[in-house]
């Protein structure tokens, strides 16, 4: 079995829900310094690094309002390995946090369970930097 597929049997969802999940929304277009938008592996499109990103450093939007997604929320790709995370704000807002360090030209991950079964919110007792 693939990594997706426990992702999803734990969701209790399919792939073409999954995928239905992923199309919704519009999506933000806009650079974000560090990473780009490219053809993955894995699936699809994917978001990887042009840069090194150091450990629990705050890398962008990833959803704003649960309206809009950017190009984290839409194009991240799933891994029960992943290097980051996404943390929801008091907002409404989600952020993509690195939780370890990311070399350059690495795909960022995230594991679909953390972000929708057990969503984690960012407070002060997080020491998270900046990506510049």
């Amino acid at each position: 079995m693939r990594d997706i597929d426990y992702a999803l049997r734990d969701l209790g969802i399919t792939m073409e829900q999954l995928e239905l999940l992923t199309q919704a929304g519009e999506v933000l277009e806009y650079e974000i310094n560090g990473v780009e938008k490219r053809p993955s592996e894995i699936h699809g499109l994917g978001i990887f690094a042009t840069k090194q990103i150091g450990s629990w450093t705050m890398i962008g939007l990833g959803s704003i309002d649960f309206r809009y997604k950017t190009i984290l929320g839409r194009y991240t790709n799933h891994s029960i390995h992943p290097n980051c995370m996404f943390m929801h704000l008091a907002n409404n807002d989600v952020v993509m946090v690195s939780i370890k360090t990311i070399m350059q030209g690495d795909e960022l991950l995230i594991d679909y369970r953390d972000h929708i079964l057990t969503p984690r919110y960012l407070d002060n007792n997080h020491n998270v930097a900046f990506l510049d």
